[in-house]
């Protein structure tokens, strides 16, 4: 069954009368504070908040055709600059077209109602009070929480307490000579005579009035509730366990914080990479001081030795020297650009030599440089050897 909250704020906008309905049953009446209205309302309920009719400025005005929502806000503000005390961007508009009835109220009283409404997760409405007994009659006043609430038949209101009534209605005869109000729970008294001779006269629970509300209610009446993002409406909306709770903020807490860890690992990955390439660029040109762009500059030199008539080296010739199986050979280097190889030896036997120069000959290499030395029948030393240039 659908649950109804109706909350009545009181003029000091702290706190307020919550009414807490089951369908068409009143189930409870408790006088809570703003903040706690997030422990007094289940999850999903329909809200609507009744903000004291004295605490708004109203005007009807009707919407040009074509105009936008923001030039309809300027020529609003422009035409009415003589009833608005404050500066323009304090304020807070809404409108509804199909009335043509423009509500302005100052931010400072609306964001913070807002706010504590936001945490709830329910669909909530902001109207003046002036609406609920406007729904039932339009030109009315009702009597409720110690304020005389009057409604006129254009959707505009206002709201006083007992000791400004008589300043009112002394007004309101001059401005609405004609006004005869449908009078709702007004009791005859010397203090509300003038009220009482105006129209005629009910009486009706509040509760009665409420149900009305609700039966007749539609988007006709421009609502002062602007929807925020709260994680605690979000959660509340979800019906979510303790558990499933906690989880839910770590995992958006992780999504919030993910495209700033992602940026900051990218921006280490990137010192590695930029100190990686400078450290192998100094290793390749280790006498170049002055280095701007490693990785362009490691490229041109890179470039720069490509011989353009490279050496071809038949590599059958490498296979032969890989079966002399020479232990004694201790290094040897070959430079594939120039085709020349140098082999190092160290303390091998006369005979031993005399097999690798034969090994030479067979391979059709070219003895370029000698640099051996024989000591007591043992040769040591390096040679250098250039292979011909077969295809």
């Amino acid at each position: 069954m659908a649950k109804y909250f109706i909350i009545h704020l009181h003029s000091d906008l702290v706190s307020a009368e919550l009414y807490s309905y089951e369908g068409s049953e009143l189930q409870h009446k408790t006088t809570v504070k703003l903040e706690e209205l997030v422990d007094s309302i289940s999850a999903n309920a329909d809200v609507i908040l009744f903000l004291p009719s004295s605490l708004l400025m109203m005007n009807p005005m009707d919407k040009i055709n074509s105009e936008s929502d923001e030039v309809f806000r300027a020529r609003f503000f422009a035409e009415n600059e003589d009833s608005i005390i404050n500066d323009v961007s304090s304020n807070y508009l809404a409108f509804s077209e199909a009335i043509s009835l423009s509500l302005v109220v100052d931010r400072s009283i609306i964001e913070p109602i807002n706010k504590a409404l936001n945490q709830l997760g329910c669909s909530i409405s902001v109207f003046p009070e002036h609406f609920l007994n406007h729904s039932y009659a339009g030109d009315s006043c009702l009597f409720n929480e110690g304020r005389f609430i009057f409604a006129f038949a254009n959707g505009t209101g206002f709201s006083c307490s007992l000791d400004s009534l008589t300043d009112y209605l002394t007004l309101l005869s001059k401005e609405k000579r004609n006004y005869k109000p449908v009078c709702l729970n007004i009791a005859k008294e010397a203090s509300t005579q003038g009220l009482y001779n105006l129209g005629e006269h009910q009486s009706i629970t509040l509760d009665k009035l409420h149900l009305e509300f609700l039966q007749q209610q539609s988007s006709d009446y421009p609502s002062l509730f602007k929807f925020q993002l709260s994680l605690t409406g979000l959660l509340r909306r979800l019906s979510l366990s303790r558990l499933e709770t906690g989880i839910s903020i770590v995992l958006i807490a992780g999504l919030l914080t993910l495209p700033f860890i992602n940026l900051k690992l990218m921006q280490i990955y990137e010192q590695q990479y930029k100190q990686a390439t400078l450290e192998i660029f100094q290793t390749i040109n280790p006498n170049t001081r002055r280095v701007i762009n490693p990785k362009i500059q490691m490229n041109q030199i890179l470039q720069s030795t490509q011989s353009k008539d490279k050496m071809r080296i038949n590599t059958s010739y490498l296979g032969v020297l890989q079966k002399l199986n020479l232990a004694d050979i201790k290094k040897s280097t070959i430079n594939f650009e120039t085709g020349e190889i140098e082999v190092f030896l160290e303390e091998i036997s006369a005979l031993k030599y005399s097999l690798f120069k034969r090994v030479i000959d067979q391979i059709e290499m070219t003895l370029i440089e000698d640099n051996l030395i024989t000591d007591d029948g043992n040769v040591s030393g390096s040679v250098t050897m250039k292979f011909e240039n077969n295809e």
